[in-house]
């Protein structure tokens, strides 16, 4: 499927974005325009049928077997993937490539970032046979149209609602490139010959005065200012920060609606993850304080710096773990990124971060899921001992068995005597010998992987 049409979850990276994705269906040209979401995708993936989708696709059918088997016991049910794991997303796009396929046949302009879908019809009526089209397939494959979120709509109204984030977005970008500007007038913008080369125009700079050799900086920056333009970087800080601090509810101020608020999130995270930004780390606790139902992306953001900013990340995931009430989901899902703090260079530093875990772990009212993942955090840490391994493995349910192996080997790698006997008991199961060697896999390539941790350069905001 082109990454004209499915832009994302894909099995390799694609530049596509959510903003190529909503603007898409306006370059249709159609009347109509259907917006429709899946309700409950990631945990509503049927193993059966994920079983038979990736037999057809690769042919591998032992494999396939053992990887059903292994999601079974992980999610504790006939369905669901784990959410923020990017194989997760390989086998999502998997699963629903025939559904793709199918309506595109029949839909011409089709539309999918994740479980969010647009359509592009010419009238009412074909709008909703597409709709009941989509439904269709998705049933077909043990999914539901979430009917809150699917409509079919005016043109006009879609492109009102979309403008409306565009509209906040452009607002950033001008008052951006009027600072930039002011500080071309002020003289405090440096490397101000690069900047004239690099836009490129016909610059003629004044003197300000036949004795003075200084460049008026009021003509320079006046004519500079039709061609200067911040960067997609310095939008997304902008626009990040606009949706924390007009988020909807702030009290006081000019507020977003939910749509704005959903759409510069959604379009500014992903160009601050590019870039490896520290700016939205500080903001998770209270995101995620506030918009639980964001939980989600913001964990799938702080596992995204977590090598980076060690320490700060660490801060984020104990803010929102000791919060007000956090579900098994969140604490579950905030493990995930201590997990991640723990394989950066010095791993987790604090003894408070490895207690919370270590209570998430020992406590017996919390959801096994949550405990699975803690258990993984200690070992990546090394500080999982086995009396705290036997005594959840005695208890936990056949479910999470593979993340405690898991857990075992990855501590094995870091050479503890118990942890590598432990390891080899389990040599006689075809399913553990997957997980011990997928474990093997991932630690070689974080060795070989200890590369840079430096933030890319960033791109100048003059560029055109």
């Amino acid at each position: 499927m082109p990454n004209t049409v499915l832009m994302w979850p894909r099995a390799t990276p694609t530049a596509k974005t959510w903003n190529d994705f909503e603007s898409g269906p306006l370059d249709a040209g159609t009347a109509y325009i259907v917006k429709a979401d899946v309700t409950g995708f990631y945990e509503s993936i049927d193993h059966r049928l994920l079983q038979e989708v990736l037999v057809t696709l690769t042919g591998k059918i032992e494999l396939v077997e053992a990887l059903v088997d292994f999601l079974g016991r992980v999610m504790r049910s006939p369905r669901g993937l784990p959410q923020g794991l990017t194989t997760s997303d390989v086998l999502a796009t998997a699963y629903l490539s025939e559904v793709d396929a199918q309506v595109i046949r029949v839909i011409h302009h089709y539309w999918r970032h994740g479980d969010d879908i647009r359509m592009a019809v010419n009238e009412h009526s074909e709008g909703k046979r597409a709709v009941h089209h989509l439904e269709e397939q998705l049933r077909n494959h043990r999914l539901l149209l979430n009917a809150d979120k699917t409509r079919v709509l005016l043109r006009g109204t879609y492109e009102t609602q979309l403008r409306a984030v565009e509209r906040r977005r452009e607002k950033i970008g001008d008052k951006l490139r009027s600072d930039l500007q002011d500080r071309v007038a002020d003289g405090s913008l440096q490397n101000l010959d690069e900047v004239i080369e690099r836009v490129g125009a016909t610059i003629e700079p004044r003197m300000t005065g036949p004795y003075d050799p200084e460049i008026d900086l009021d003509d320079l920056a006046e004519q500079l200012g039709p061609h200067l333009r911040p960067a997609e970087i310095e939008i997304a800080r902008e626009a990040f920060r606009e949706a924390v601090e007009k988020a909807p509810g702030t009290p006081g101020v000019d507020t977003l609606t939910k749509e704005e608020f959903h759409g510069l999130l959604k379009s500014s995270l992903p160009t601050l993850l590019a870039d490896k930004s520290a700016e939205p780390i500080a903001a998770a606790p209270m995101v995620v304080e506030r918009f639980p139902d964001k939980t989600r992306v913001i964990a799938d953001y702080l596992r995204g710096v977590a090598v980076q900013y060690p320490q700060q990340v660490t801060d984020a995931a104990l803010k929102i773990l000791s919060g007000g009430y956090v579900t098994g989901l969140q604490k579950a899902l905030m493990c995930t990124v201590l997990r991640q703090v723990a394989t950066a260079p010095g791993g987790i530093t604090t003894t408070t971060a490895l207690d919370a875990v270590r209570e998430i772990v020992e406590g017996e009212a919390e959801s096994w899921l949550a405990r699975a993942e803690g258990i993984e955090v200690l070992a990546e840490a090394g500080s999982l001992t086995r009396e705290l391994l036997m005594r959840v493995w005695n208890r936990a349910p056949e479910a999470v068995r593979a993340n405690l192996v898991a857990a075992v080997a990855t501590a094995a790698t870091r050479s503890a005597p118990w942890a590598v006997a432990f390891r080899d008991s389990l040599n006689a199961d075809p399913l553990m010998q997957v997980i011990i060697h997928s474990v093997r896999q991932q630690r070689e390539a974080q060795t070989s992987e200890s590369a840079s941790t430096a933030t890319p350069e960033l791109e100048d905001p003059t560029n055109e």
